[in-house]
């Protein structure tokens, strides 16, 4: 791998796809560690996108995208298998760049024995982001299916799940997010509670790791800007059977966002939004702690414009 071969991870490179690229069949595909240039998928003038095609791999393009790297004109196709403890996504897994005009399709399920072993971030476009991500659509259904508390093989669930259509997590004081579609299903759904903190958007997951902490104290980690995006797929969190022992479910649960601090402006839900649960088992040891719901967006702390939900909620 050039990229991962190169001491300052591409800086200045320019790299042009110029025709689409199938990696279904590749028994491994090693991802570049670092990328600081400009990876362009657009070719015959800019008038086309390559298109990357995948199959059950728990692969991405790139682990992190630096400040000055950038990422444009890219659709990537196929299966994404959900490791139990790593973050997942199609394109990058750490965006501190520019991603533009990327698109993903196919589904991202997680591997049978789920658990949540510490905190994960899940997004289509990226996993993580405290850079800018723009024009980009997702047409990736994202699953995470874990064990409940009483199946899993260690003592319990652990860590803050960060889910979202376009990115599960963003953070940091320049984070964007503008013009970005999701268009399929964002879902976890579990079998009995999990025993941890879940934030779920058609957009984005969330934008904080202290979720409701820093509400209470008046201080803020982050001041993220969501802009301009649509929703247009189902987001939905469900465990069927009743709690057990001592274990809990927290949500922050919106149709484009679960948790935000930043700016909220210009955004639609137009997806079927479904939260279904267990709050208490018969003797009250297990429950939900905190839960926010919302058509548009779970819990918003900062400035909220222009913003509607349009979609049914069950």
């Amino acid at each position: 791998n050039v990229v991962n071969a190169d001491e300052n991870k591409g800086a200045g490179m320019v790299g042009k796809i110029v025709a689409d690229i199938d990696m279904s069949t590749l028994d491994h595909f090693a991802p570049a560690a670092e990328f600081a240039g400009t990876l362009d998928g657009s070719y015959t003038d800019g008038e086309n996108t390559s298109n990357w095609t995948i199959s059950n791999t728990t692969s991405h393009l790139i682990g992190t995208l630096s400040a000055t790297g950038v990422v444009k004109n890219i659709n990537v196709s196929g299966n994404l298998t959900i490791n139990a403890n790593d973050d997942a996504a199609f394109i990058v897994l750490d965006n501190a760049g520019t991603i533009s005009y990327c698109k993903t399709q196919g589904k991202a399920e997680t591997s049978a024995d789920l658990v949540f072993e510490k905190e994960r971030a899940v997004g289509a476009i990226a996993a993580r982001t405290s850079g800018t991500i723009e024009y980009c659509t997702n047409e990736a259904a994202i699953t995470l299916s874990p064990l409940s508390y009483e199946k899993a093989t260690i003592t319990n669930h652990k860590g803050l799940q960060h889910i979202g259509g376009i990115a599960g997590y963003a953070t940091g004081n320049a984070a964007v997010i503008d013009n970005c579609t999701n268009s399929a299903k964002v879902a976890l759904t579990s079998l009995g509670a999990i025993n941890a903190v879940t934030t779920i958007g058609g957009i984005l997951g969330s934008s904080s790791s202290e979720i409701g902490n820093n509400v209470s104290a008046g201080t803020l980690s982050a001041n993220v800007t969501l802009s301009n995006c649509v929703n247009n797929g189902e987001v939905r969190w469900s465990y069927d059977e009743k709690p057990f022992g001592d274990a809990y479910n927290n949500l922050c649960f919106g149709g484009v966002v679960g948790y935000l601090e930043g700016n909220l402006s210009n955004c639609v839900n137009n997806g079927f939004l479904y939260a279904h649960g267990w709050r208490t088992t018969d003797d009250g040891s297990c429950y939900t702690k905190y839960l926010a719901f919302g058509g548009v967006a779970g819990v918003a702390v900062g400035n909220v414009t222009k913003c509607h939900n349009n979609g049914n909620v069950d």
